[in-house]
């Protein structure tokens, strides 16, 4: 996460915006013509997905808790990014059109306690998009079926994951929250309108799975899942 940001990263998230946008202008025309246009990112890093939305005209914030990357994306890429929590921050009512989750609601002690802070975040016709590790995956399936321990919460060892999703479980945690998903599915680690660059590199790097996450995605099972929501 500590990497430096290159142009190469402010590419990838800038063609990932318009991408992620023009679903936001299907899902919500109105989300995208108020002559508002603002995002937040929550999770945001150094913040070049930030940068992105702001070279691209929107009014982009970001947070996250680590204060290295606040101040190194603040300093090097000019945006509006805050340290802190986002349950405990000052933020305004109907103040996005735009939020982003993307790979941060794994991360959080509470989620259901997260998404019902964000809820009174968006604007009238506003869309929150989350990307969370698929724990209802075809790896995780098959872990189950050959009996395997059960050491890895979203892929990866506790505590740096906390939680973990299936489709059915995020979209109840979402209704809960007080959103009403309208797209929910599964894709790869190698899909760039979803993933983080650092990701998909590494997933890149590893071409003997491509089979198994293509499998995986085709019949629902991905190794990634994405929500796409409005307010209920």
């Amino acid at each position: 996460m500590h990497a430096p940001i290159t142009e190469v990263i402010l590419a990838f998230e800038r063609r990932q915006f318009e991408a992620n946008v023009a679903e936001v202008a299907r899902l919500s025309p109105e989300a995208v013509s108020n002559g508002r246009r603002r995002f937040l990112d929550i999770g945001c890093g150094s913040g070049a997905s930030v940068r992105a939305a702001k070279d691209l005209g929107w009014t982009a914030t970001g947070i996250d808790i680590d204060p290295q990357l606040v101040a190194h994306g603040r300093e090097e890429l000019a945006v509006d990014l805050r340290c802190g929590i986002v349950t405990k921050m000052d933020l305004p009512a109907g103040g996005f059109d735009f939020i982003k989750l993307r790979d941060v609601i794994e991360h959080f002690p509470n989620p259901l306690e997260v998404l019902t802070r964000i809820r009174p975040l968006l604007a009238p016709g506003g869309v929150l998009l989350i990307v969370t590790p698929n724990e209802g995956g075809i790896a995780t399936r098959a872990r189950l079926v050959l009996r395997r321990r059960r050491t890895l919460v979203a892929t990866v060892p506790p505590p740096h994951h906390l939680h973990s999703f299936a489709p059915r479980s995020l979209v109840r945690t979402m209704r809960r929250g007080g959103f009403e998903p309208s797209r929910t599915f599964t894709t790869s680690p190698t899909n760039w309108r979803y993933v983080t660059s650092h990701n998909m590199a590494r997933a890149r790097s590893h071409p003997a799975l491509r089979p198994v996450w293509g499998a995986g995605t085709a019949t629902g099972m991905g190794a990634v899942l994405v929500s796409w929501a409005r307010p209920r």
